[in-house]
C-alpha cells in the first residue's frame, strides 16, 4: 500500500532498489515490435492453476511464497517507460490518462468503466495482463537459481497466479482483516544466489521511479458509469466499500488505486466473486445498457453489451479486443479458484460458500407469531429479512474542483460513538456503503446499495435488547447513519439526494446445505432512517 495521498505526492523521492535480485540491465523487457503489432494478453501459461488466498499462500511458504515476493519486487522495478511495466499497467486504470497499446481516447479520464455493467468483466483481462507479466518475471528469476533448487522454482513459476485477498474471510478475533503480509514494511526473502535478507515488502507499497508530479496529481480521476439500480446492490458496490475503507494506503481515490499492490489482490477477490456467481448461475451474464458517463474510450450514449470491446485489452497482435463474451471462461486465461477447481457440481460450490460465510439471510429467522403458526403447517419455512436500502448520489459531495468526492454512509444499530475514529470498531456498527466519487465529472446518478441487518438483529435478540416479535419496532427506533471518509465526519447537509430506508422481504429458508435461501415476493418499505 502506498502510504501517501495524492495531495502529498510531491513529498516522495525517486527510489531505486539494489539487491542480488536485479541484473545490471533487465532482460525481461519486451519492447513493442513496431506499428500494427499490438500487445497480446493471453494470461499466465503452463496450464490451469488456482489463485490462492494470500494468507494460504504465505502459510504454505517455501519456493512459491519466496518467488512471489521476489517477482513482485522485480516487477515493480521495471523501467516505467516500458509498456508492460508495473507503472504502465497500473496507469491503464486511471491516471496518468495516457493511451495504452495505441488505444486512443478522451485524455481526462481512465479506461476503467466504473458503474458500468462491464465493470467486472473489464477487470478480467486487466488482471490477466498483470498475471502474465508477474509470471514472466517469476520465470526469469527461477532460471537464476542454482541447479539444486531451480526445478522447484521453475515449477512455482509455472503455477504462480495473483493471490486474492478475501476480506470477508472468517478470522479469529486476534487476526486483522488486512493480512500482516500486506502491512509489514519489511519481508524476509532468499535471493537466487543464496543470500537471505530483509527487503522492502512489495505487497506494502510501490515507489515511483522516477516520480513525475505532472503525471500523478490530484486534479482528475476515473469516470463513473451506467446506473446501479435495484434492491440487491451490485458487485461493484461491494468492491467500493473496500476502496473507501479506512486502510492506510492508496486504495482511494480510484484514479491512482491500481498502483497500490493491495489493488491487485482485492480485485482478484472481486473476480473470484464474479466467477463463483457465474458457476452457480450460468444462465446470467452481461445485459445491455447505455453509458451515461464517459471513460477514456466510452462516450455518453454508447450502447454496451457482452460483445463490447474491453479496451484497451487486445487478445492478439492483430488487434482484436477482449470482450465480456470472450472473457467469460476464466480457464481460458489459465486460472481458476479453489472452490472451482476440478469442475465441482453446483451443489458442491454452494455448500463451499455457505461453509465459508454466513449468507445474506442464514443468521436469524425473524417471524411474527402468526407466521410461526403458519410455518407449522407449511414448508419450506419463511422468514423476514430486514435490509437498509441506501440510495447514493454519485455526485453527492462536491470536491471543490468541479467533480465529486468519495464518501461513505456508515450504518449503526444503537448508540453511535462520538469519536469518528471509533465508528467502524463500535459494537453498534453494522456496515457501510460507498461511492468512489468522480473528480472532473458532474453526473446526476444514483446507485442503490443494501446492507443486511441479520447479524446486528441476531446480536440484539441474544442480548435481550429486543425479541423477534418486536424486531421491526426495534430497528425503526435504533437504526442511525453517519457520513464520513477516513477519520473525518461529513455533514449530511452536504449530500443532496441521499436516502437511507428500512425495507424487508420474505425469504424461503434453504432446506439443505447445498442450496441458498431464496428471496420471495416483493419488498416492503418501513420508512426512512434518520441520521
Amino acid at each position: 500500500m502506498m502510504y501517501f495521498t495524492i495531495g502529498l505526492v510531491s513529498l516522495l523521492t525517486a527510489t531505486t532498489t539494489a539487491s542480488p535480485l536485479f541484473p545490471a540491465e533487465s532482460s525481461l523487457v519486451e519492447r513493442r515490435q513496431g506499428p500494427g503489432s499490438y500487445y497480446a494478453i493471453t494470461g499466465a501459461t503452463g496450464g490451469i492453476h488456482p489463485r490462492l488466498e494470500v494468507r494460504d499462500l504465505e502459510k504454505a511458504g517455501g519456493e512459491p511464497w519466496n518467488l512471489f515476493l521476489l517477482a513482485m519486487t522485480e516487477f515493480q522495478a521495471i523501467d516505467q517507460h516500458i509498456i508492460d511495466s508495473w507503472y504502465q499497467i497500473a496507469g491503464i486504470h486511471g491516471m496518468p490518462f495516457y493511451a495504452w497499446d495505441g488505444v486512443n481516447g478522451n485524455g481526462s479520464v481512465g479506461y476503467c468503466p466504473h458503474n458500468h455493467l462491464l465493470f467486472g468483466t473489464w477487470h478480467r483481462p486487466y488482471l490477466a495482463l498483470f498475471e502474465q507479466n508477474l509470471q514472466k518475471v517469476a520465470q526469469s528469476i527461477a532460471s537464476r537459481f542454482p541447479t539444486a533448487s531451480r526445478t522447484k522454482y521453475q515449477d512455482a513459476a509455472t503455477k504462480i497466479r495473483i493471490p486474492y485477498w478475501d476480506w470477508a474471510k472468517a478470522l479469529p478475533t486476534d487476526q486483522p482483516v488486512v493480512p500482516t503480509s500486506m502491512t509489514n514494511e519489511k519481508v524476509a526473502v532468499t535471493f537466487p544466489n543464496g543470500t537471505a535478507a530483509q527487503i522492502d515488502n512489495p505487497l506494502y507499497d510501490y515507489n515511483f521511479h522516477p516520480l513525475d508530479n505532472k503525471e500523478i496529481n490530484g486534479t482528475a480521476s476515473t469516470a463513473q458509469g451506467c446506473d446501479g439500480s435495484g434492491k440487491a446492490g451490485s458487485l461493484e458496490n461491494l468492491h467500493n466499500a473496500i476502496h473507501n475503507a479506512n486502510f492506510p494506503g492508496h486504495m482511494s481515490p480510484s484514479g491512482a488505486t491500481a498502483f497500490d499492490p493491495m489493488f491487485w489482490m482485492h480485485h482478484a477477490n472481486v473476480d473470484r466473486q464474479l466467477a463463483l456467481h457465474q458457476a452457480i448461475f450460468p444462465g446470467t451474464y452481461i445485459v445491455s445498457c447505455v453509458a451515461n458517463t464517459p471513460t477514456y474510450t466510452i462516450s455518453i450514449g454508447d450502447q454496451l453489451d457482452a460483445s463490447s470491446p474491453l479496451t484497451p485489452f487486445h487478445k492478439n497482435a492483430a488487434g482484436d479486443f477482449w470482450t465480456s463474451n470472450s472473457a467469460r471462461s476464466i480457464t481460458d486465461l489459465g486460472y481458476t479458484y479453489p472452490e472451482l477447481a476440478n469442475s465441482p457440481t453446483n451443489a458442491t460450490i454452494v455448500a463451499s460458500i455457505k461453509a465459508q460465510y454466513s449468507g445474506p439471510s442464514d443468521v436469524l429467522v425473524t417471524t411474527s407469531k402468526a407466521r410461526r403458526v403458519l410455518q407449522r403447517e407449511t414448508t419450506p419455512a419463511l422468514k423476514e429479512l430486514y435490509l437498509a436500502e441506501i440510495n447514493l448520489p454519485s455526485y453527492g459531495l462536491d470536491n471543490g474542483i468541479g467533480g465529486a468526492a468519495p464518501y461513505n454512509v456508515l450504518l449503526f444499530l444503537g448508540e453511535v460513538p462520538s469519536d469518528v475514529q471509533d465508528w467502524q470498531t463500535a459494537d453498534s456498527f453494522v456496515g457501510l456503503a460507498s461511492t468512489l466519487g468522480a473528480p472532473g465529472l458532474q453526473v446526476d446518478q444514483t446507485t442503490t446499495h443494501t446492507i443486511d441487518l441479520s447479524l446486528a438483529l441476531e446480536k440484539a435478540v441474544k442480548s435481550g435488547a429486543t425479541t423477534e416479535d418486536d424486531a421491526l419496532e426495534y430497528l425503526t427506533q435504533n437504526l442511525h447513519y453517519k457520513l464520513g471518509l477516513g477519520n473525518f465526519e461529513i455533514n449530511k447537509d452536504q449530500i443532496k439526494g441521499l436516502k437511507v430506508a428500512l425495507i424487508s422481504t420474505d425469504v424461503e429458508v434453504a432446506q439443505s446445505e447445498d442450496t441458498f435461501d431464496r428471496w420471495v415476493g416483493g419488498f416492503k418499505e418501513h420508512g426512512l432512517i434518520e441520521g
